[in-house]
């Protein structure tokens, strides 16, 4: 037996330039459901069950405006005739025969460590399973032999995406069943940064003194190793109009790293794209990597542990098993 849950999106009105009450034309409003179960696999129970308790959809089977669009825009990022336009998202729905396992690993590495409020409150409204997803941008670079800048296409492997009504997972494909532990952590990376940032942007989680006080915010331009040296991990973290606003800009920045294993922060620094740019990929412009932010190379001073430990105490304050978070899965 199928449960069907229905959910209502909205009511299109078109007003085409009338005077008269009469003269409006309303369009019949779009209407989008979808069912659970979708299958009779296993992981569907605890798909149901997910939506009886917290109220999201987690869904393997969709459509492509589901995942594409993002409430003004397709994001979807397209090439086709030699030619190539659209968004910046490229993503393949998931292989029924691996959701189950996907979802074991996102249950282990997200699920279990939040309180049944939290998910409850700020959950989007579906969680989309993938095989394949990634963030495509254009990269340039100068070739030499034709003596003049060329451009290119670089796809970026994403573990989540953060859409405008859900939060996509990757994994769902045969890769599942050979994932080592660090991409296991990198997955729990991307999911968990993504709700610490819906959390914060809720202000559910907000900045505290101890927080607040660490770093010296005075405004200069930022080397790399300085940038770490004083206790920031973004490509120029100052600047943002008043000291407050340089505060609220930095401790957001902290729900990127608050949501990685601990390993991944206290390993070798990956320090690939310290000078903004990614020459192997053709000049494309990159991050800084949070990768062994809290290394003793990286975090000279120990500005950015304290930093992060101000966050950490924050979410233990809100019912975060920052245990299971910083062990990653």
């Amino acid at each position: 037996m199928k449960y069907r849950f229905l959910f209502v999106a909205c009511a299109l009105s078109l007003f085409a330039g009338c005077d008269k009450e009469e003269d409006i034309k309303v369009k019949e409003g779009l209407e989008v459901s979808y069912a659970l179960p979708q299958g009779d696999h296993d992981y569907d129970d605890d798909i149901v069950a997910w939506y009886d308790k917290y109220g999201f959809y987690t869904l393997y089977i969709y459509e492509n405006k589901d995942i594409y669009w993002s409430n003004t825009e397709w994001a979807e990022r397209f090439e086709e005739y030699g030619k190539a336009g659209g968004g910046s998202l490229k993503a393949k729905m998931a292989e029924e025969e691996h959701v189950g396992k996907q979802l074991e690993l996102f249950k282990a590495s997200f699920i279990d460590l939040y309180p049944d409020s939290l998910l409850t409150r700020y959950m989007p409204l579906k969680v989309l399973c993938c095989s394949e997803l990634f963030s495509a941008n254009w990269a340039a670079s100068y070739d030499w032999e034709i003596g003049q800048m060329v451009r290119k296409l670089v796809y970026d492997k994403l573990w989540a995406y953060n859409g405008w009504d859900y939060i996509a997972i990757n994994g769902g494909s045969q890769e599942i069943n050979t994932l080592d532990n660090v991409s296991k952590m990198y997955f729990s990376a991307g999911v968990n940064a993504i709700f610490m940032k819906r959390l914060y942007e809720a202000d559910k989680i907000k900045m505290t003194e101890e927080f607040a006080n660490v770093s010296d915010y005075t405004y200069e331009y930022l080397t790399a190793g300085r940038t770490f040296a004083r206790g920031f991990i973004v490509n120029r973290p100052l600047g943002h109009g008043s000291l407050i606003s340089d505060q609220e800009a930095d401790f957001g920045s902290y729900m990127d790293l608050a949501g990685m294993p601990l390993e991944l922060l206290e390993t070798v620094p990956d320090t690939r794209y310290d000078d903004d740019m990614d020459y192997e990929n053709g000049g494309i412009y990159k991050k800084m990597s949070l990768v062994g932010a809290l290394h003793e190379t990286r975090d000279v001073n120990g500005l950015v542990r304290k930093k992060y430990e101000a966050v950490i105490k924050i979410l233990k304050e809100v019912g975060i098993d920052t245990d299971k978070l910083q062990k990653g899965y």
